[in-house]
């Protein structure tokens, strides 16, 4: 109703972004979002900084079939300048992205939104 993607109700889980594709779909673009952590508490994504590019991720889906991916960028974008939208088109020949998002930067006065967001993106490979 505001606008926002809705984030997992605690910082143990992530979830996909329902508007995105299906993750491992060609050619596809894939968001997985979870929390960086809460206090003293880290969440699912609280490592989610240390990824490189070259480092990889493995995804176990439901039917227990396994994606791999391999990250190709990490980089944190203030609030003002994310835009989902970003995340959700395709435009990248026949491959499938993985977009993983988290919260980074500082806590915002007043509040508990952080001012930038962390996007780990990595391409499917066999």
């Amino acid at each position: 109703s505001k606008g926002q993607v809705g984030v997992p109700v605690n910082v143990y889980d992530a979830s996909w972004y329902n508007f995105s594709s299906e993750v491992g779909r060609k050619p596809g673009s894939s968001v997985i979002v979870g929390h960086v952590g809460f206090r003293s508490i880290e969440g699912v994504f609280s490592k989610l900084d240390e990824l490189k590019t070259g480092d990889k991720i493995t995804i176990t889906m439901g039917d227990d079939r396994v994606l791999n991916y391999i990250v190709s960028e990490s980089k944190s974008i203030k609030l003002d300048d994310f835009s989902m939208s970003d995340y959700l088109s395709y435009n990248n020949q026949n491959d499938s992205l993985l977009h993983l998002i988290t919260c980074s930067g500082s806590i915002l006065r007043g509040s508990t939104s952080y001012d930038s967001r962390l996007v780990v993106t990595a391409e499917l490979y066999k």
